[in-house]
């Protein structure tokens, strides 16, 4: 359930990027900042879920969530910066990332009955 609610968040967060800074990384941003600070993450690996252990999609679920948050902010920062065609692609990536994840989970869950 926690994670239904951090990718509404971050659905949410793209649409409403000014809504989501939290008080204590509150800052009053130029109207258009440099991407040059822009931190890209890594991708994660995603491992297939008809074969992984627990311990793999454990670390993996924990690998995507970082993931997420840091692409989020990656994007808002190109946002910022008014790199809008990277942003979207940015947040393509983390869609693409996020369907993967959930459909290694649900291959994970039915090969273990839950």
């Amino acid at each position: 359930m926690r994670r239904l609610s951090f990718i509404t968040a971050i659905a949410f967060c793209g649409a409403m990027t000014a809504a989501c800074s939290s008080s204590d990384e509150a800052e009053v941003a130029p109207a258009v900042r440099s991407t040059a600070n822009c931190v890209q993450p890594t991708e994660p690996d995603v491992p297939d879920g008809r074969t992984a252990s627990f311990d793999d999609m454990s670390a993996a679920a924990r690998s995507v969530a970082e993931y997420l948050y840091d692409a989020q902010r990656y994007k808002d920062c190109l946002e910022a910066g008014g790199d809008f065609n990277t942003a979207d692609s940015v947040q393509r990536k983390i869609v693409s990332v996020d369907q993967s994840f959930d459909q290694s989970k649900a291959a994970f869950q039915l090969r273990n009955g839950g």
